[in-house]
């Protein structure tokens, strides 16, 4: 009995198991004052179920094709708890959420004011940017090239090995600083390189119309695409589905682009098990996606403007 509460606690400690998670009908958390318009299609958020591991579920992971067992080390940065990483997650939905929104709205045509910067929140004691860099500093480049959302600042990072020394423009009670910071592993076991700081978005923007999205726990940046796609489907009067059912995952920048995510394999599987016959992803993913996807068609797109492309193209063939 010892051994199996030993055991217990080692797994819950050390494993977090991934499944696959809800999906669900974006009108159903998106509101916009055009989303009352009845529409046959419908586009579905993707998500993952992630829990600390126990003795039944590592079982199951190991048992079944459609369920992870990660080590923890691989999952939160370093020095970084799981609170402070859920916090992290948190913040990165908001910011999902906004950029959402502006990017919906300039697609339909309306004028959109927004202002984001990456604020530092904390920095972690085992950062090599202890010292040099302090909560509150707003990044605004890194190595030349500006960055206002917080994946802009993970994709511009992982252009990098670690070791590397990286250039961040730094504003710091009003002025203007340049700070050389060399990176490190993301993890214990990762070669992804990180800076090991807490961030957080600084926004300010100024949208034409209210917009609201529950995501209820749903965390992180993985939702902007299909956020966005609902946003303009709404606006337009629910003419984007064509009357399909279209799920999707990945993160969007304010220009648009379509970035990389995690846990795209149990994100295909929730799709396919609730009937969608589309599956958009970044391409980054699309190998990953079309392994599990079965007969549901994965579409990979860059820009939200191929996600479009594509959508415009199978509305114009179910109309003919």
């Amino acid at each position: 009995m010892l051994l199996v509460v030993l055991l217990q606690l080692y797994l819950g400690m050390s494993f977090v198991v991934i499944q696959p998670g809800a999906a669900i009908d974006l009108a159903r958390i998106v509101h916009t004052p055009l989303g009352e318009t009845p529409r046959q299609g419908a586009f579905l958020l993707t998500a993952v179920s992630s829990q600390r591991a126990n003795l039944l579920t590592a079982l199951l992971a190991l048992a079944r094709p459609d369920t992870d067992l990660i080590p923890t080390r691989h999952e939160l940065p370093q020095g970084m708890d799981l609170q402070g990483y859920l916090e992290l997650m948190e913040r990165m939905m908001e910011e999902s959420k906004m950029v959402a929104q502006a990017v919906a709205l300039r697609q339909a045509g309306y004028q959109v004011r927004v202002e984001n910067l990456v604020r530092v929140e904390q920095v972690l004691p085992i950062s090599p940017a202890r010292g040099l860099l302090e909560p509150g500093d707003l990044l605004i480049a890194i190595d030349g090239h500006p960055i206002a959302t917080i994946d802009e600042l993970k994709m511009r990072l992982q252009d990098r090995s670690v070791g590397d020394e990286v250039a961040l423009l730094v504003v710091r009670d009003g002025e203007f600083r340049e700070i050389l910071v060399p990176t490190v592993g993301e993890s214990q076991t990762s070669e992804l390189p990180a800076l090991q700081i807490i961030v957080g978005p600084d926004l300010e923007y100024d949208l034409p119309m209210e917009i609201t999205i529950d995501a209820g726990n749903i965390k992180g940046s993985s939702a902007g695409l299909m956020f966005a796609l609902e946003i303009l489907d709404q606006l337009r009067a629910g003419k984007l589905t064509g009357g399909r059912k279209i799920a999707g995952t990945g993160s969007l920048t304010l220009e648009g682009k379509v970035e990389a995510v995690g846990g795209v394999r149990q994100k295909v599987i929730a799709a396919g098990r609730a009937g969608a016959e589309y599956f958009l992803v970044p391409l980054a993913n699309a190998a990953e996606a079309r392994s599990v996807s079965g007969p549901m068609q994965v579409v990979a797109v860059e820009h939200i403007d191929d996600a479009i492309r594509f959508l415009q193209k199978i509305a114009g063939a179910q109309a003919s």
